[in-house]
């Protein structure tokens, strides 16, 4: 009997430690591209007239969800009208995708990469529009509305811990930067990055950089890719 009360002692301990760790561990998800390319986003579409795409993330949907913070690069801007969706080389994808994403488990989303400009500064303010009235519990990063906004450095709490976050694009197709307000969407630049990763230490215990960056089909960083990281680890982000 007292063979068998040591043993469910220790057993009794060893799940408390368990408890505890898994308590004090944080389970960060990342992934990317969403990459809505025309038949995937018509596969959305049903013979009611009804839009939905929970399907194409049926298969990671559980190990999305079961993560602490879950992060996806949304690699196309959304558009409001149906009549405006669009693939390569000018990406426009439905709202509906945005839905399959919260509906999957992902609790911050990336917008800022070369197709944000695709379809212009109105599809910016659409999907800006749609996350604040739709998801408002989604934290948004990449583009914003306005100086004050860009200005706001995000931040995700967690487990009791602040994780401060940045997202760049290291360019936009075209490249056309004086067709809309600079704040709209966070360009990577060493003096913007330097300050905003001042301001990230300041707001939470740790910052994560997110950086849409390098050359196509490629499979070493380029020069670009380096600098930056090198600039990044010499200002203290975390991850």
């Amino acid at each position: 009997a007292q063979a068998l009360a040591k043993e469910q002692a220790k057993k009794e301990e060893e799940e408390q430690l368990k408890r505890q760790e898994e308590e004090n561990t944080i389970h960060l998800l990342a992934v990317g591209d969403n990459l809505i390319h025309e038949h995937i986003y018509q596969s959305g579409e049903s013979k009611s007239g009804e839009w939905n795409y929970d399907h194409l993330y049926q298969y990671v949907k559980d190990k999305v969800s079961s993560a602490d913070i879950a992060v996806v690069n949304e690699e196309c801007i959304f558009v409001e009208s149906h009549e405006n969706f669009s693939a390569y080389p000018e990406f426009g994808s439905p709202e509906e995708i945005g839905d399959a994403l919260v509906d999957t488990g992902f609790d911050v989303v990336l917008h800022a990469t070369n197709h944000a400009m695709d379809k212009g500064t109105q599809a910016i303010e659409e999907t800006l529009a749609y996350w604040e009235n739709t998801h408002p519990e989604i934290e948004v990063l990449g583009i914003h509305k306005n100086q004050e906004e860009a200005d706001r450095i995000a931040t995700v709490e967690c487990k009791g811990a602040t994780f401060a976050m940045l997202n760049y694009t290291c360019q936009i197709n075209g490249e056309d930067y004086d067709s809309f307000p600079s704040y709209m969407l966070d360009v990577l630049d060493m003096d913007r990055v330097s300050a905003d990763v001042k301001k990230a230490k300041e707001a939470g215990d740790m910052v994560i950089a997110f950086l849409h960056i390098g050359t196509e089909y490629a499979s070493q960083p380029n020069q670009e890719m380096k600098d930056y990281l090198q600039l990044l680890l010499s200002q203290g982000v975390d991850i």
